[in-house]
Protein backbone atom coordinates (compact mmCIF):
# COMPACT_ATOMS: atom_id res chain seq x y z
CA UNK A 1 0.00 0.00 0.00
CA UNK A 2 1.42 3.40 -1.00
CA UNK A 3 1.94 6.23 1.49
CA UNK A 4 -1.16 8.24 0.56
CA UNK A 5 -3.43 5.20 0.59
CA UNK A 6 -1.98 3.98 3.89
CA UNK A 7 -2.46 7.38 5.53
CA UNK A 8 -6.01 7.69 4.20
CA UNK A 9 -6.92 4.22 5.45
CA UNK A 10 -5.54 4.89 8.92
CA UNK A 11 -7.10 8.31 9.35
CA UNK A 12 -10.37 7.64 7.55
CA UNK A 13 -10.03 10.94 5.70
CA UNK A 14 -10.17 11.99 2.08
CA UNK A 15 -6.85 12.85 0.52
CA UNK A 16 -5.98 14.24 -2.88
CA UNK A 17 -2.55 13.62 -4.33
CA UNK A 18 -1.43 17.08 -5.39
CA UNK A 19 0.13 17.05 -8.83
CA UNK A 20 0.01 18.96 -12.08
CA UNK A 21 -2.54 17.71 -14.60
CA UNK A 22 0.22 18.10 -17.19
CA UNK A 23 2.76 15.85 -15.41
CA UNK A 24 2.03 12.88 -17.66
CA UNK A 25 2.47 15.03 -20.77
CA UNK A 26 5.75 16.50 -19.56
CA UNK A 27 7.10 13.06 -18.65
CA UNK A 28 5.99 11.59 -21.99
CA UNK A 29 8.62 13.65 -23.81
CA UNK A 30 7.36 12.56 -27.24
CA UNK A 31 6.22 14.25 -30.42
CA UNK A 32 2.58 14.28 -29.29
CA UNK A 33 3.45 15.97 -26.00
CA UNK A 34 5.73 18.47 -27.76
CA UNK A 35 2.94 19.30 -30.23
CA UNK A 36 0.52 19.84 -27.35
CA UNK A 37 2.88 22.23 -25.55
CA UNK A 38 3.57 24.09 -28.80
CA UNK A 39 -0.17 24.91 -29.01
CA UNK A 40 -0.45 26.10 -25.42
CA UNK A 41 -0.37 29.89 -25.34
CA UNK A 42 0.74 30.72 -21.81
CA UNK A 43 3.09 33.72 -21.68
CA UNK A 44 4.20 32.76 -18.16
CA UNK A 45 5.20 29.14 -18.92
CA UNK A 46 8.99 28.96 -18.78
CA UNK A 47 9.76 25.35 -19.60
CA UNK A 48 13.53 25.71 -19.94
CA UNK A 49 14.05 28.77 -17.78
CA UNK A 50 13.43 27.83 -14.15
CA UNK A 51 13.44 30.57 -11.58
CA UNK A 52 11.31 33.29 -10.10
CA UNK A 53 8.73 34.98 -12.29
CA UNK A 54 6.19 37.66 -11.55
CA UNK A 55 2.86 37.56 -13.34
CA UNK A 56 0.12 40.10 -13.84
CA UNK A 57 -1.99 40.55 -10.73
CA UNK A 58 0.89 39.70 -8.43
CA UNK A 59 2.77 42.99 -8.43
CA UNK A 60 4.67 43.30 -5.14
CA UNK A 61 3.57 39.78 -4.20
CA UNK A 62 7.11 38.97 -3.09
CA UNK A 63 7.63 42.08 -1.02
CA UNK A 64 8.76 40.90 2.38
CA UNK A 65 6.47 42.12 5.14
CA UNK A 66 4.85 40.66 8.21
CA UNK A 67 1.56 38.94 7.56
CA UNK A 68 -1.46 40.42 9.28
CA UNK A 69 -2.80 36.87 9.59
CA UNK A 70 0.21 35.27 11.26
CA UNK A 71 -0.42 33.34 14.45
CA UNK A 72 2.59 32.15 16.40
CA UNK A 73 3.02 28.41 16.74
CA UNK A 74 4.56 28.29 20.18
CA UNK A 75 4.39 24.57 20.81
CA UNK A 76 4.00 21.16 19.25
CA UNK A 77 0.31 21.37 20.22
CA UNK A 78 -0.10 24.41 17.92
CA UNK A 79 1.33 22.46 15.00
CA UNK A 80 -0.77 19.42 15.93
CA UNK A 81 -3.91 21.61 15.96
CA UNK A 82 -3.15 22.82 12.43
CA UNK A 83 -2.60 19.24 11.26
CA UNK A 84 -5.81 18.11 12.98
CA UNK A 85 -7.69 20.88 11.16
CA UNK A 86 -6.29 19.77 7.81
CA UNK A 87 -7.22 16.15 8.51
CA UNK A 88 -10.73 17.02 9.68
CA UNK A 89 -13.75 17.05 7.40
CA UNK A 90 -14.05 20.84 7.79
CA UNK A 91 -10.97 21.41 5.62
CA UNK A 92 -12.26 19.33 2.71
CA UNK A 93 -12.71 22.39 0.48
CA UNK A 94 -9.15 23.61 0.92
CA UNK A 95 -7.08 23.00 -2.19
CA UNK A 96 -4.12 24.69 -3.73
CA UNK A 97 -3.36 26.54 -0.50
CA UNK A 98 -0.27 26.94 1.58
CA UNK A 99 -0.64 26.74 5.33
CA UNK A 100 2.73 27.41 6.93
CA UNK A 101 2.77 26.56 10.63
CA UNK A 102 5.94 28.51 11.29
CA UNK A 103 4.83 31.25 13.66
CA UNK A 104 5.00 33.85 10.90
CA UNK A 105 8.66 33.19 10.15
CA UNK A 106 7.90 33.00 6.42
CA UNK A 107 5.21 35.23 4.98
Amino acid sequence: MLGWELLASRLKARFIKVQSPLDDCVKANGTGADALFARIKNPYFLRDEPGLTQTLGWVDAWTSRASSYAVAAESAEDVAAAIAFLLADTSRWMSGSTMAVDGGLLT
